[in-house]
């Protein structure tokens, strides 16, 4: 019914080669590029043909590349930022990031993948702004996805000039294009603002893509009384350890009728990453299959 992926977020402390065999031993057919091993806006040709290699021989396929610019991808277990991305408010800023993008699009096509992932990013401190330097940036964006047959899943992330998940659907629906659609992050749930079954109800026909991991409802962490954070904080657990629907989310994704990606994004095991994503796969199928209540 669904098409899983393992996110190569996880395996920050492997090297991508120890990725790809633990992921192939594991039983898993696809896997989504994360930023943690490889800069899709850097990728020379000859590094591409290696990656696609790489995947042969582990009989593995690429599901989806995150192009997400503005942060460091060799920053150990962590991003540093360095630019607010497509979404600054700084026009030189925005300018770049559009055309590293417009080439991470090109890099993806040589990969063989025709589906893309990035976020709203931005400055939450001038979100107007940010909106205005996002929605030129898509516009510009438009063209170069549609002549290369790549979509482009856009999502929210907490710290994003857009949290909610209403407004950061209808933006996207806003452009009228095929190739733009809505990755609804499973743990950030508690940042939308909404349920699972709400925001895949908003998100009817534009969702295209899908982060699995459960996380702690904020409600629920103590700060020091002295200190609150702007963003709230989120984890990416297995599902049941954290606070999040699940069955919920699971029962509208049936119903919606959505058959595309499920990037399991556990990585908040990076001690054990193989073997959350084994144990995320199985509670997923197991929940999905589990009868439900009909009634009160």
């Amino acid at each position: 019914m669904w098409n899983y992926t393992v996110n190569t977020v996880a395996y920050m402390r492997s090297t991508f080669d120890e990725v790809l065999d633990s992921v192939s031993k594991a039983g898993f057919k696809r896997v989504e590029i994360g930023e943690a091993h490889i800069n899709v806006f850097k990728l020379s040709r000859s590094a591409v043909k290696d990656i696609r290699e790489k995947f042969g021989s582990n009989g593995l396929e690429i599901s989806s590349v995150m192009a997400e610019y503005g942060f460091d991808p060799t920053a150990p277990e962590g991003k540093n930022k360095f630019s607010f991305g497509h979404s600054s408010p700084i026009e030189r800023e925005r300018e770049v990031a559009v055309e590293q993008e417009k080439k991470a699009v090109e890099t993806a096509v040589e990969l063989g993948c025709s589906h893309m992932l990035t976020e709203f990013t931005g400055d939450i401190d001038r979100p107007a702004e940010s909106r205005a330097s996002f929605e030129k940036s898509i516009e510009e964006l438009i063209p170069v996805l549609e002549a290369n047959d790549v979509t482009l899943c856009i999502e929210p992330h907490p710290g994003d000039f857009v949290e909610d998940a209403y407004p950061a659907i209808d933006i996207l629906r806003s452009f009228h294009c095929r190739r733009i659609k809505y990755n609804y992050c499973v743990p950030h749930t508690f940042v939308l603002g909404h349920s699972p079954s709400e925001i895949i109800e908003h998100s009817k026909g534009i969702i295209g893509h899908s982060h699995v991991a459960d996380s702690i409802d904020p409600i629920r962490i103590f700060f020091c009384p002295t200190y609150t954070p702007k963003i709230k904080p989120h984890l990416h657990l297995i599902p049941g350890l954290g606070d999040v629907d699940f069955d919920g989310y699971l029962a509208s994704m049936q119903k919606s009728g959505y058959s595309g990606f499920l990037s399991l994004d556990v990585f908040s095991h990076m001690d054990r990453p193989t073997e959350a994503m084994v144990e995320t796969r199985r509670k997923v199928e197991r929940m999905t299959k589990r009868p439900r209540k009909t009634g009160p």
